[in-house]
């Protein structure tokens, strides 16, 4: 009986420590990891040069050539190319391609930041995506990397085709997301939480802003941000935008 008595009181004084306010992403992308089925697929990892003199490193699923399309994948801040990979694999089964990066500054793609703070603006790492590959393009992307996706669409409107957003914010770190979508004609799809602190009253804003466009809200409840929207019922509406838009 002291036995047990003493166990209770060690746990009493060991409560279970959560992620700082601070670490939401970090917070949000681990429990990704139980929000969908696993999938184990095949995937090659791959090397970009950019412009302006990084190296970019992603996970292509599929052939790099591919006329059905190839949708590229941009994650939220302290992510990585992995919180894509349900999605991919949807993606990869369905007949198309998928690449998932690892943005400047996080993940394997860490030269030239010098132990600084990731750079916000990713265009670039895009182009350099878009150069490497040969059929029609899409975007998907979480948080900053949703509003990278949205104004490099708007600013390339004949090579991406359609895109999907996780959680997108009005302005993320100078990342204004309202010039973008009154640009882009393009195909959008949109899925936020409504009680989502971080994007707050963005993704109902840009998809008003997109309205003469056709851009679909997709307004789930809770509080959830980023790739940590994508179960299994996410990853198949975002496969049948794709499979839609993507021509």
């Amino acid at each position: 009986m002291k036995s047990l008595l003493h166990i209770i009181a060690v746990c009493l004084l060991f409560p279970v420590i959560g992620c700082q306010k601070g670490d939401v992403s970090n917070q949000k992308d681990a429990k990704s990891a139980t929000s969908t089925q696993s999938t184990e697929v095949a995937s090659k990892t791959i090397t970009l040069s950019t412009s302006d003199g990084w190296k970019i490193v992603g996970d292509l699923f599929g052939a790099p050539n591919n006329k059905k399309g190839i949708i590229i994948l941009l994650h939220q801040r302290g992510g990585s190319a992995y919180d894509w990979r349900n999605l991919c694999a949807q993606l990869q089964q369905e007949g198309f391609s998928a690449l998932a990066l690892d943005l400047r500054g996080t993940g394997r793609s860490m030269a030239m930041t010098g132990g600084k703070e990731a750079p916000w603006l990713v265009l670039k790492d895009i182009d350099a995506a878009i150069a490497t590959l040969k059929g029609p393009i899409g975007l998907a992307g979480a948080s900053y990397g949703a509003n990278n996706a949205l104004i490099h669409a708007a600013n390339n409107h004949k090579l991406v085709k359609a895109v999907a957003l996780f959680s997108p914010g009005l302005d993320y770190h100078g990342l204004e997301a309202l010039p973008a979508a009154e640009k882009y004609k393009g195909a959008v799809a949109i899925w936020n939480e409504t009680e989502d602190v971080i994007s707050g009253e963005g993704p109902k804003q840009i998809a008003e802003a997109g309205k003469a466009a056709g851009y679909e809200l997709h307004a789930l409840g809770g509080s959830e941000h980023g790739t940590t929207l994508l179960n299994n019922e996410v990853i198949l509406e975002t496969v049948s935008f794709f499979r839609t838009h993507l021509k």
